[in-house]
């Protein structure tokens, strides 16, 4: 008998925990980036702007022209820098959380779900291009164990996996005792 892959592999083949973990990192980088300005400029030895007068200025009372401008412009980069960095880090970290919880999903389906045959309702391509590919998924149907018949959808699968199956095929799924609705599409390959 095969051994389950772990999470973090199951993880690994998830769509969404790839594409929000980009974007999460750069998020935080970005993020990072723009608080170290922000820090710089609110911490520095002229307070905001980080700048001292000149005594030339300090006769006059003002700074000379063009030094407050630019730290201004630092500030106002800092915050945007961060601003971006926390909106794209934010929304990568839910896509990454999102994959991660549906390997978990799968990994706790591998150790306890319930293994019944399913049947290809619908074979069709998706919206989603990964590395200029045009994925596909297929829709399936399965029955619980009170007799009750539930469709879903397979992950993202590129053409070469998802043109070997036809309307009426059979392969493996398995679904949540608990929540018959919960299921996955193992097709042949089913590890357990």
């Amino acid at each position: 008998m095969a051994r389950r892959p772990s999470t973090l592999r199951l993880a690994f083949q998830q769509f969404w925990f790839l594409f929000g973990g980009v974007w999460l990192l750069v998020g935080s980088i970005f993020a990072v980036v723009g608080l170290g300005i922000l820090v710089a400029q609110l911490a520095g030895p002229g307070g905001r702007t980080g700048r001292e007068p000149l005594p030339e200025a300090e006769e006059s009372g003002g700074w000379e022209r063009g030094d407050d401008s630019d730290a201004a412009d630092d500030f106002w980069i800092g915050v945007i820098f961060s601003g971006v960095g926390t909106l794209i880090g934010g929304v990568g970290g839910v896509l990454f959380a999102r994959g991660l919880n549906r390997a978990r999903t799968i990994a706790r389906l591998l150790d306890s779900g319930v293994r019944v045959t399913g049947t290809v309702i619908e074979v069709r391509p998706t919206n989603v291009r990964i590395n200029r590919v045009q994925q596909w998924q297929l829709r399936y149907s399965y029955q619980d164990y009170t007799g009750r018949v539930h469709e879903a959808t397979s992950e993202y699968m590129p053409p070469a996996q998802a043109q070997q199956w036809r309307q009426g095929d059979q392969g493996t799924v398995c679904y949540d005792d608990r929540s018959p609705e919960v299921s996955y599409w193992f097709g042949r390959d089913f590890v357990g």
